[in-house]
């Protein structure tokens, strides 16, 4: 007590002592504790930097592994399509239920097996590279669905099973999508949905939901709902990773196709759930929440009538612009086209209809646009037959348009 009462006394006759000690005291622990954040700043720092030299690497991994397996599956497709044409064509010529015809189809059969899962290897490193780019064009979801629905109606046909697409409301407008990626994320559940069920069926149910505030943007929902085996609980959310070997080997294979459907739902801004029980089926929801709406409507015509000059006539929205795409079309069909059917390269041909349907688009050539749409469509489901008969008649669409062109010169004016 006398020591604190010493020291009370000597602050209050001279307080400066004590009031240097104290400021010192404080600048050193002021020093202390900038030395600590300078220390962890820069450990903060090296280990950013750190992180960032790790994921240059991966992304630098990640494009060299797609740029191998590009080259490689480049390398594989070119035997693949003959193999697919040429059995395509034996089991044709071959007599009906001989051997012939039954090993010939075997044979195309295994070859588009192979063919799925070369597509879907590449598919999912070029989503893991970050080198998918979406193309918004205005779609309609009727057509979307028929496409989905006719690339597995044979197949379920065989099966003995019910394939059924609904849409909700049953005329909704055209939206902003990349068409060729959503028939790619509903191919993989439906395919998923049609192999995976014995009997019973399978049921597309789509639904579209405009904001009450802003009607022009809103919610797509498509629900894939199946009679099949069923998931257990505990493998729900395996099944979506890339190359999963904990199924039974009488579910092996279905988790390339759903791991690339979800990335590419996700890239698309959307996501992809399941709700399943085994013995009782599965539902697999797609939901992309925030879609527009396309002010422009979409190409509507049908692709066999595309080469009908009187279609043409009919077809046209836009006449006065179409003497560009005349000269474009010839062009097309001099340097393109005879190397694209003398090669019959699955690549070439789907640079072909790209080049088409940028032709189109630049004059607002429907006709043109959905003679695009068929022949790359043919081409993502290696429909030789049909590539073969469309790409015949090109030249007889070219001349349609160029007949066409007086004729609607004089209706414009």
């Amino acid at each position: 007590m006398a020591g604190s009462a010493a020291v009370i006394a000597g602050f209050r006759e001279d307080p400066g002592p004590l009031l240097a000690r104290g400021a010192g005291a404080c600048a050193l622990a002021a020093g202390l504790l900038a030395l600590g954040a300078v220390r962890t700043a820069r450990r903060i720092s090296r280990r950013g930097r750190y992180c960032h030299r790790i994921g240059v690497r991966a992304r630098r991994s990640a494009r060299e592994k797609h740029a191998v397996l590009a080259k490689t599956s480049l390398e594989i497709r070119a035997p693949l399509t003959a193999i697919l044409g040429f059995s395509e064509a034996l089991a044709a010529s071959a007599a009906e239920d001989g051997p012939v015809r039954r090993h010939a189809r075997a044979i195309h059969a295994s070859a588009e097996t192979l063919r799925q899962v070369i597509d879907g290897i590449l598919d999912l490193s070029h989503t893991e590279a970050g080198l998918v780019q979406l193309h918004l064009e205005p779609t309609d979801l009727g057509q979307l669905g028929e496409s989905v629905r006719a690339s597995f109606a044979r197949v379920a046909a065989e099966k003995g099973l019910e394939l059924s697409f609904s849409l909700q409301p049953e005329a909704p407008p055209p939206l902003l999508l990349d068409a060729r990626r959503m028939r790619q994320v509903l191919a993989n559940l439906v395919s998923n949905a049609v192999k995976f069920t014995a009997r019973g069926g399978v049921q597309v149910r789509t639904r579209w939901e405009p904001r009450a505030v802003h009607p022009s943007r809103g919610m797509l929902l498509f629900e894939i709902r199946d009679t099949g085996v069923g998931i257990a609980r505990i493998r729900q959310e395996r099944i979506f990773e890339p190359m999963d070997g904990s199924e039974p080997a009488a579910e092996a294979g279905c988790g390339l196709g759903l791991s690339l459907a979800r990335r590419l739902a996700e890239r698309m801004g959307g996501s992809i759930a399941v709700e399943s029980e085994v013995g009782r089926g599965s539902v697999f929801r797609f939901v992309l929440p925030d879609v527009p709406v396309a002010i422009r409507a979409p190409f509507r015509l049908a692709p066999r009538e595309i080469t009908s000059p009187s279609a043409v006539l009919a077809s046209s929205a836009a006449p006065l612009r179409w003497p560009a795409v005349v000269s474009a079309l010839r062009e097309a069909e001099a340097e393109m086209w005879p190397g694209v059917r003398a090669s019959g390269a699955i690549s070439e041909i789907r640079g072909f209809a790209g080049r088409l349907a940028a032709i189109a688009r630049a004059g607002s050539c429907e006709p043109l646009a959905c003679y695009a749409d068929a022949l790359q469509l043919d081409a993502e489901h290696y429909a030789l037959g049909q590539i073969e008969s469309r790409l015949a008649e090109f030249p007889d669409l070219v001349r349609s348009i160029v007949a066409a062109r007086p004729a609607l010169a004089i209706a414009a004016n």
